[in-house]
């Protein structure tokens, strides 16, 4: 028997792509995650599903993906579907399940699939402080800085200053 688990507000970003949990599909030992994603980075998303995916148990063990449609990250402005599998214990059910996203030296994005995960601490934060400094004789403001989780160099460079 195949159970579905539809996600609802599962849109996140890992290494500038946008990724989308579509569901998570549970037959036996295997649960499934189907999701889309699109790399909107100048360069390759170079990570491996293996390394930066794992499932989290209730009792905090996590499980590495056994199988995979695609085992990397997509190409520059490439949008795809995909999915990734892990081997479940039988007795496991999707909802009971947390999927970490990030290896351990990275930042990590963990998703309940529980249906109603909220992602908001994971999304772009802009602010507009418009504070002045000085800085060997230059007066520095800082109009705007965007904090995001992204490896891409062209969105690293969000920080607005005005200097005279």
């Amino acid at each position: 028997m195949v159970t579905t688990f539809n996600a609802a507000n599962t849109t996140f970003t890992y290494a500038s792509v946008n990724i989308t949990i579509l569901d998570a599909k549970q037959t036996g030992t295997v649960t499934r995650l189907d999701f889309k994603e699109e790399n909107t980075a100048a360069n390759t998303a170079r990570f491996l599903y293996s390394d930066a995916m794992r499932l989290i148990l209730a009792d905090g063990n996590s499980l590495v993906p056994t199988n995979g449609q695609e085992y990397g990250g997509p190409d520059p402005g490439v949008k795809r579907q995909n999915w990734v599998e892990f081997q479940t214990p039988d007795n496991v059910q999707v909802n009971q399940l947390v999927l970490r996203v990030g290896t351990e030296t990275q930042a990590q994005i963990d998703i309940p699939l529980t249906g109603n995960a909220d992602l908001n601490k994971y999304a772009a934060k802009t602010i507009n402080p418009n504070k002045q400094t000085q800085y060997a004789g230059t007066t520095w403001t800082l109009v705007q800085a965007t904090r995001e989780l992204s490896y891409d160099t062209d969105r690293r460079r969000r920080i607005k200053c005005l200097c005279w």
